[in-house]
Formats: C-alpha cells, structure tokens, sequence
C-alpha cells in the first residue's frame, strides 16, 4: 500500500514528519517542563514570566504529540506549574481560581498545538502538490 493512500494528504516528494505517540508525550512533557523547572529555579521568582515559559513548553511540546499526548502534557504542565511558579519549593498545592485557570489555559495551548500542526501540514501538502500538478506532473531532482 502506498503512502499516498493511506494518508490522503501525503504528497511524494514531500517529507512526512511523525508525531510522537501519546504514550512517549509523557517523556517530552517532563523533558520541556524540566527546563522550565530549572530556569524558574535559576532565576528571579518572576511569575509573569514563568507562566509564559509553562504555556510556551505546552504549546512547544503538544506540537509533536498527538492529540490524547497534549492532554497528558497539559495535566503534566499543571504539576510543574503548582510545583515551582506558585510554590517554589517543589510542592503541589492548589491556591485557587488561578490555579484551575493554567490547568485550562495549558490543556488548551498543548492541546490546540496538537490539533493545529495536521491541518497546516495538510495545506502545505496541498500547495505542493498543487505546484507538481502546476508543472505537468514532473518532480525536481532532490539533491541529497
């Protein structure tokens, strides 16, 4: 069977970068929040921008996953973000509204990420093979 039948939107020529499985987001989850967790601890306790480190390593690292893989990385996100913005000692806690605020904010930047990258690579694979059928079919030499 040929790529181009099993994924409608496969263009030859045209390289098909995977997504990690859900059961590997776990993994890129605690790696991108681990460095979110260090450069919080390194730095200046600065909230605003620590948040915008924790939504930035969930919209980073859903982008690679799969959709149920974001979930997990949005609940993962949220452990971080209890662990060290709020409480910088390493301790989950729930303050209050803020709290379930991020939780949601963060399921919906991972998640979001996840669910975006197979349209826009849907649509770059319809330019381009739009551009092939452009020049009568006729593909360039890949130069390796």
């Amino acid at each position: 069977m040929s790529p181009s039948t099993m994924f409608p939107w496969h263009v030859p020529g045209l390289a098909v970068r995977r997504r990690l499985p859900a059961a590997a987001a776990g993994a890129l989850g605690m790696a991108g929040y681990s460095v979110v967790a260090v450069s919080v601890a390194l730095t200046p306790h600065d909230v605003p921008v620590d948040v915008l480190l924790t939504l930035a390593a969930a919209g980073l690292t859903g982008w690679w996953t799969t959709v149920p893989g974001a979930l997990w990385i949005g609940v993962l996100g949220w452990f971080f973000y209890s662990g060290f913005v709020t409480h910088a000692d390493g301790q989950l806690g729930v303050v209050g509204v803020s709290d379930a605020l991020m939780a949601g904010a963060l399921l919906v930047v991972a998640v979001g990420a996840a669910a975006v990258r197979p349209l826009l690579l849907r649509r770059r694979a319809r330019a381009a093979q739009a551009a092939l059928s452009s020049r009568g079919g006729r593909r360039r030499p890949v130069v390796t």
